[in-house]
């Protein structure tokens, strides 16, 4: 990287287990263990100028928040901590359901509707409130077990506020049958299956009766590809639904994910290296099995060839239809847990999955065969609370796809499936493929599906997170125009294809290991600091320092990106110095800096600086974490930034500083 040399630069590769190496000035190196800034004293500068094991007084918060990078998501397991929080645990401190705000309970039309057609509105479930409240007797948070077995039994609120004095008595945004024979037959089939579960209630008409509003439905490919659902838009119209609830108003619950699978299958292998195998079972028509208050089933009426018919249950499209039906999994799941002791069982929505070994198997009779213990005594659970599942949808084996990632419990990898993976990149070049010389375009609505089928592939391709921050703006722009044309232009065609390229070339194969770290165990240690003079960054335990003028006539607001490239320089440095895959600390006092490296989110401008960055990390097989250091314990970068080269080496006397030079093509959003 620019103009100094290897021969002489006076750094240490990285060798395995700190061992001593000699550098090319005769002085002895340690491989750098230690944090240290040099910007506490010279006093704590070794006698053959190393920086003894003085580290500057980072807080624990800016640690962790450095070592647990947001762009790799769960992909940070450590066995020394307690497992992340799960659904069950969520349930202990959750705040209870609500019930209708009282301006509903006192709406007189809306009163009169239900006392005049009582036939319409019915609470309808399959779910025992009895047996789970009972199962519950023990559970830490009793009011809210209280509200949900309340919702249960008396239909559930979806944290809304009908806005009774500003939004219409009713509302119709409706659509005609669709004009596909296919949809309109399975629209007329599914109306019938929900009549006859009661969950529909019969047809009373063409009209809308007093507070009754109607969403427009459709019939959409599910996500697995087989077969069609009905899906409600509650979020169309000046008054829809979705608009009548908060997002702020929703609990946010967490989904059990890869995380903590991760956690559970490096706890075993603690203690086993027996084989195991995953399991995976499904809740039929999970959504479909909470009921809503009637005074909300006004809302949902949902309109089939002229005529009219209330949805008495949660919908597909609701913005708290999740929150609602998470709120009994998770005392599900809590009793799965403390009740019945099956270990090893997470959920994420209605899937839930666990391992089990290979020869832990028992007879499960409603199926006439042997499942995994924890997979089968769940079904027993699902059983006497009368949640309802069918066989092809329990499955087990290994390797085994969980939430759309493959997962070998045994080689302890996740990767994509096969199959996925060549249609991602399939779609991908689709995208960016010109016809001629001309630029493609997408509607929004297309490029929002493309961006979170990219967004999903971040679980095993974590540093490709770049390739979606030219996308990202775009979407936003025309986030109220699902139907705008949007083009791929050249900065969004590149980053997919460099991503597109990473995907061909590698299998995403992602190994399972406790992969927190402390920054002593780093193999570089560098500290950075940018001015509007230049750039500086420096190895503490080889004592090397480099720096790079800037632009004399730089504006103030460009201090960022230099503060930015000047970390990407420094990593670029190291991955190309590294001789084998090694961990990495980069220190800057600029938080901004740290938080962009952390995430791999960053405005367009930036986007270079990351790729580059995410280049050097998959070619080596190294491993980042760009941490926050106090400006007054980041003094030697300082100074090297300000070329003020003689006060650097008053502070670290055996300092040796080389110029260098930022690669060109990293320097465009300075010139903007």
């Amino acid at each position: 990287m620019g103009s100094k040399s290897r021969a002489d630069d006076g750094r240490e590769s990285n060798q395995p287990n700190g061992e001593s190496v000699s550098d090319s000035i005769g002085r002895t190196a340690l491989t750098p263990r230690v944090i240290a800034g040099g910007g506490t004293s010279a006093g704590s500068v070794g006698p053959a100028g190393t920086p003894g094991p003085i580290a500057p007084p980072i807080s624990k918060s800016d640690i962790l928040y450095g070592m647990r990078p947001k762009y790799l998501r769960y992909n940070v397991w450590d066995l020394e901590n307690p497992l992340a929080r799960t659904t069950a645990d969520w349930s202990e401190m959750a705040a209870p359901l609500p019930l209708p705000p009282p301006h509903e309970l006192n709406n007189p039309r809306a009163q009169r509707t239900l006392a005049e057609h009582p036939e319409l509105f019915k609470v309808v479930t399959p779910i025992k409130a009895d047996v789970l409240e009972m199962m519950c007797a023990d559970h830490p948070n009793q009011p809210f077990v209280k509200s949900v077995c309340r919702a249960l039994r008396t239909g559930f609120w979806p944290f809304a506020d009908t806005h009774p004095d500003t939004y219409p008595n009713t509302y119709d945004v409706s659509l005609p049958t669709p004009s596909k024979p296919e949809e309109a037959e399975f629209l007329r089939f599914q109306r019938d299956v929900e009549i006859l579960k009661g969950r529909f209630s019969h047809a009373f008409g063409p009209d809308l009766y007093d507070g009754m509003y109607s969403m427009p439905i459709h019939v959409v490919p599910k996500k697995s590809g087989e077969g069609l659902r009905l899906v409600t838009n509650q979020s169309a119209g000046e008054y829809s639904l979705n608009s009548m609830i908060r997002y702020s108003d929703i609990a946010e619950m967490p989904l059990d994910n890869m995380r903590h699978l991760g956690d559970i299958l490096l706890s075993i292998r603690e203690t086993s290296q027996r084989p195991l195998i995953l399991f995976k079972s499904d809740v039929a028509e999970a959504y479909r099995l909470i009921p809503l208050h009637p005074l909300f089933q006004l809302k949902q009426v949902v309109t089939i060839d002229g005529q009219r018919h209330v949805d008495r249950n949660n919908a597909f499209g609701g913005r708290a239809s999740l929150n609602n039906w998470g709120s009994v999994m998770s005392l599900v799941s809590w009793v799965a847990r403390e009740v019945e002791r099956i270990l090893n069982s997470l959920v994420f929505n209605d899937d839930n999955f666990g391992v089990a070994e290979v020869n832990d198997l028992i007879f499960y009779p409603p199926y006439g065969t042997s499942l995994p213990r924890p997979q089968a005594r769940l079904l027993q659970l699902w059983d006497k609370l009368g949640i309802p599942h069918k066989p092809s949808k329990q499955i087990s084996g290994a390797p085994l796809v969980i939430i759309g990632i493959l997962v070998d419990p045994n080689a302890m990898t996740m990767t994509l499936p096969t199959d996925k993976h060549l249609e991602l990149v399939a779609e991908m070049r689709r995208f960016t493929d010109r016809e001629g010389r001309k630029s493609r375009h997408f509607r929004a609505k297309a490029w929002q599906r493309l961006a979170g089928w990219i967004n999903w592939s971040f679980n095993v391709f974590p540093l490709l997170r770049p390739c979606l921050n030219n996308v990202y703006p775009k979407i936003t722009e025309h986030a109220d125009k699902p139907h705008a044309r949007i083009w791929c232009n050249q900065a969004i065609r590149s980053d997919l294809n460099w991503a597109a390229d990473h995907m061909e070339s590698s299998s995403g194969v992602h190994l399972l290991r406790a992969q927190l770290w402390d920054p002593s165990e780093a193999d570089f240690t560098i500290f950075c600091d940018a001015s509007l003079t230049g750039m500086g960054y420096w190895y503490p335990c080889s004592c090397v320092g480099f720096r790079s003028d800037i632009p004399p006539d730089t504006p103030s607001d460009k201090i960022f990106f230099y503060k930015s490239l000047c970390v990407a320089c420094a990593v670029l440095d190291a991955a190309e110095f590294a001789r084998c895959p090694c961990r990495l600390v980069v220190y800057t006092d600029n938080t901004n800096t740290v938080a962009m490296f952390s995430s791999l989110k960053a405005l367009p401008a930036f986007n270079p600086l990351l790729r580059a960055v995410a280049d050097a990390l998959i070619r080596g097989k190294h491993r980042l974490r760009v941490l926050h250091v106090p400006g007054e314990d980041n003094t030697v970068a300082d100074l090297l930034s300000r070329n003020r080269i003689d006060d650097a080496v008053e502070l670290v006397p055996d300092l040796q500083v080389i110029p260098f030079q930022p690669p060109q093509e990293l320097l465009g959003a300075a010139k903007k």
